[in-house]
């Protein structure tokens, strides 16, 4: 859609909006990140500050394995339950497919 009239004027558009201060807390990232870089300047770790986040760390690595590990043993049940239906689907199969070639082979002779 087009406009049939454009309107000029001669006098500049002016807008006043107000404009808050700086508010009174500061995000998070930047909270976080002040802190990250006093942590950086820390010149020293002590052996015992290692440790601890060294134990951290295996906790949740111990943490994700026991998730996963009972993820990956639930995936094994289930297909071992579709393995033993497909199993006893092929052997019922079998057995009824002997049952009609024994009852062929007579007729046949």
């Amino acid at each position: 859609m087009m406009l049939k009239e454009e309107r000029h004027t001669a006098h500049a558009v002016a807008f006043s909006i107000e404009i808050p201060q700086k508010t009174t807390t500061e995000p998070q990232i930047k909270k976080r990140l002040e802190a990250d870089a006093i942590a950086a300047k820390a010149p020293n770790l002590t052996l015992e500050q290692i440790r601890d986040k060294l134990e951290k760390a295996d906790i949740k690595r111990k943490q994700k394995l026991d998730q996963s590990g009972s993820l990956n043993r639930k995936d094994r049940e289930r297909s071992k339950k579709v393995n033993e239906r497909k199993d006893s689907f092929y052997q019922e199969r079998e057995r009824r497919l002997k049952g009609k070639l024994q009852n062929l082979l007579p007729q046949a002779e």
